[in-house]
């Protein structure tokens, strides 16, 4: 070997040549392979046509270009079902309930479809722990359907509600009901009434002595009339007849007898008598069944220097019947300085008196039972207004005590919109709202009576709905309403039973 001579270099050129030819033959063998592997796949693909490859591959071709327009046609024919499903059935709504319960069941989704005459389709999946997961489809005809559920509660802003039949355990579907009740009021005359409630709200009222508007009322002695502003069938009902008749607008609280509660706007242009109310135990006995009368008082005006009676200062009864019996009630009575935007809240046995030269938004239950202890020796058609001695000394609370109303945490906004709830008890809760611009909120009860106290805006509804509002005019959102909008520059308060 020869180390700078050409020998060398040679047998070096020689190996990498050879290594060059094993490596192409290696590419050749895997080509091989390949092309095996894809002439097996094209044959099994074309595995029963006729003629060369060539031939077999574009007959395939043709085919998947077929199948591509079937598939095509499929989608124009998926949506054009979906349009006629959105035309048909207007009334979509998802629920959930706890299916199954006695066998492990967990929460469980339900998908119903109505028209416009609650005909329709459920689509319910159910999953359990030990029957596994399957689904099924019931038809609904007249918004009945034949499963048997546990007891169900819908999702907060679903767009519907539903409710379960005892007897036949049938499920029946209803739709949102996104629709604004709006109420015509009842006008009471008394004999410390006034002019206010027409200079304040622009009421037409029946005369100069009107002390009472019953705004948001259900109640035998003050029944308001629905005015819907678009065709409905609640208009021209009684609220009291809603009530019976359409329980899908209430939610569970629609279970109880009669409307729970009752708005009304007090205008004092003298004095009210000196009172207390019953709790609904004491009225029940002693007043055929009725409902006690638990209140509170929002301020909406007030004349400089009013004031107002909440309390008393006997320290037991024998002190109260020493007040009764020596008709000491000035000295009985406790009177406070009052202005507008004050809140209070009286309890059954709470001696009170709204006073003169006062405008009182008053939410309270669905009651009128008044005990007077003291009516200042006045006289109504030459003679004296009856009292209720007994009565009174039987259910005011002695002492009385001064307590803070139970109420949640105040919401502000960046526009200096405030939603202030006022108090949250075991019959109702009520919250004040003032709109800057615009406030946003979800229906936290089963149906929401407002009340709007000064200035005018809009309020819109989850699907749209919109309706000018303004001073002096009430109305209910009912069950399901769901999410809303107040835009303007406006105060409200709002109101419903305690869930």
């Amino acid at each position: 070997m020869k180390l700078f001579g050409y020998d060398f270099i040679a047998e070096y050129i020689i190996c990498g040549l050879a290594g060059v030819i094993l490596l192409l033959f290696i590419f050749d063998i895997i080509q091989f392979v390949k092309i095996s592997g894809l002439k097996k796949r094209i044959e099994r693909l074309t595995e029963g046509s006729k003629g060369s490859l060539e031939d077999k591959i574009a007959e395939k071709f043709a085919q998947i270009t077929e199948l591509k327009e079937v598939q095509n046609k499929n989608s124009k024919d998926i949506e054009m079902i979906f349009r006629r499903l959105k035309a048909t059935y207007q009334k979509a709504a998802i629920y959930r309930y706890d299916s199954m319960a006695d066998m492990g069941g967990q929460l469980s989704s339900v998908i119903v479809m109505l028209d416009e005459r609650d005909n329709g389709f459920l689509i319910n999946s159910v999953h359990s722990t030990t029957a596994g997961t399957y689904t099924y489809v019931k038809k609904i005809t007249d918004g009945l359907a034949d499963v048997e559920l546990a007891e169900e509660e819908a999702v907060r802003n679903c767009r519907g509600n539903w409710k379960q039949e005892k007897q036949d355990r049938h499920l029946q579907i209803g739709e949102a009901h996104a629709t604004f009740i709006f109420l015509r009021p009842v006008f009471k005359e008394m004999i410390w009434g006034g002019t206010a409630l027409r200079d304040l709200y622009h009421y037409d009222i029946p005369s100069d002595k009107t002390g009472e508007c019953w705004a948001i009322s259900a109640h035998k002695n003050g029944d308001c009339i629905v005015e819907t502003r678009e065709k409905s069938e609640y208009s021209g009902k009684k609220l009291s007849k809603l009530w019976q008749d359409n329980k899908e607008l209430w939610g569970k609280s629609g279970k109880a007898e009669v409307f729970p509660l009752l708005t009304k706007l007090i205008s004092a242009e003298t004095d009210l008598s000196i009172q207390v109310h019953p709790d609904d135990e004491y009225a029940k006995v002693h007043e055929d069944g009725s409902l006690g009368k638990t209140e509170c008082w929002y301020v909406a005006d007030a004349k400089e220097g009013a004031t107002i009676v909440i309390g008393h200062n006997a320290k037991n009864k024998e002190e109260l019947h020493k007040y009764m019996d020596d008709k000491n009630f000035r000295g009985l009575i406790r009177e406070i300085p009052v202005k507008k935007g004050d809140f209070f809240f009286i309890e059954p046995g709470t001696v009170h008196a709204i006073k003169g030269g006062t405008v009182i938004l008053e939410t309270q239950q669905n009651s009128d039972i008044t005990y007077r202890l003291y009516d200042y020796d006045r006289l109504q058609d030459g003679k004296p207004r009856e009292l209720h001695i007994d009565k009174c000394f039987d259910v005011i609370t002695c002492p009385f005590e001064e307590k803070e109303p139970v109420h949640r945490a105040e919401k502000t906004y960046e526009d200096g919109s405030v939603v202030r709830n006022l108090v949250v008890c075991g019959l109702f809760e009520v919250s004040y709202i003032k709109v800057e611009r615009e406030v946003k909120l979800t229906q936290e009860t089963d149906f929401t009576l407002v009340s709007v106290l000064e200035g005018e805006g809009v309020i819109i509804s989850e699907n749209g709905d919109k309706y000018d509002i303004k001073k002096g005019e009430h109305f209910i959102l009912p069950y399901g309403f769901g999410v809303y909008e107040l835009k303007g520059n406006m105060e409200l308060i709002i109101s419903g039973c305690t869930k």
